[in-house]
């Protein structure tokens, strides 16, 4: 039977019935072709953004992702975004949300935003990923407490406390590194240099690829047109770390 965990996590999440859940897993199973009920649970969490790394081991994670379909993540994208490839881009903002005072520039910006902000937050939540694996894997589970500096470990205390302080607001995730800036990303990884080094060859690519994410990230985080030019690059870059991902993570199992 699937992870009981997962299955509570996702009928909380989707406020649905067990016999919802069952009927949406046949579903899966008749559209993506031969695979265990259990197993098109955890598509459903997959799809859902439950993070499974809470509860599966990484070679059942693995083999559900290898069930997804590629094109998965674009049918999850917002319909808005999509239903009207031939309409004026101004109607597909004014069919999710209205505002007099916003003008054609304004509604193409955040349209074109909404295009990237997917990959931004892919990329950033592996990097995360990525740097806890590999701390892990060297210094143990403990690895936040023994290895990371006071100055990155209080900022991510004040961001929790702070979450406190509002427990209507959904919080960010159960590790610490979730309340992470991606700059603090790249400070562990220089911090530790020789570790990654040994693993993966030389930095400078990865803090690169950082580098990329935090500026995008950043215009976004200030509701900015993102540039064509950001956009085209972010794009390369995404893909760079996607291959470099896959390989890295078969060096980490």
């Amino acid at each position: 039977m699937a992870d009981r965990r997962v299955r509570r996590e996702l009928l909380e999440k989707l406020n649905i019935s067990r016999q919802a859940l069952s009927q949406r897993a046949k579903r899966i199973k008749e559209k993506y072709g031969p695979m265990t009920t259990d197993e098109a649970v955890y598509v459903i969490a997959h799809q859902e953004h439950v993070d499974l790394s809470k509860y599966l081991p990484l070679g059942t994670i693995d083999r559900v992702r290898s069930l997804v379909p590629r094109d998965t993540a674009a049918q999850l994208l917002p319909t808005a975004t999509k239903q009207y490839s031939k309409a004026p881009r101004r109607r597909q903002l004014d069919d999710i949300y209205f505002d007099p005072f916003i003008d054609d520039q304004i509604a193409n910006a955040a349209l074109k935003n909404a295009e990237i902000y997917p990959i931004v937050y892919v990329f950033e939540n592996s990097v995360r990923k990525l740097v806890a694996a590999v701390m892990q894997k060297e210094f143990g589970r403990d690895w936040w407490e023994t290895q990371v500096n006071d100055k990155i470990k209080n900022t991510v205390e004040i961001r929790r406390n702070e979450e406190k302080g509002h427990p209507w607001h959904s919080q960010r995730g159960a590790e610490s590194i979730y309340y992470t800036d991606i700059s603090d990303l790249k400070t562990i990884i220089n911090t530790h240099n020789r570790v990654f080094t040994k693993l993966f060859g030389k930095i400078p690519r990865i803090e690169l690829w950082i580098e990329e994410i935090e500026k995008t990230r950043n215009t976004l985080a200030h509701n900015n047109p993102v540039a064509k030019k950001d956009r085209e690059r972010l794009n390369v870059y995404a893909r760079d770390w996607s291959a470099f991902a896959k390989s890295a993570f078969d060096q980490l199992r």
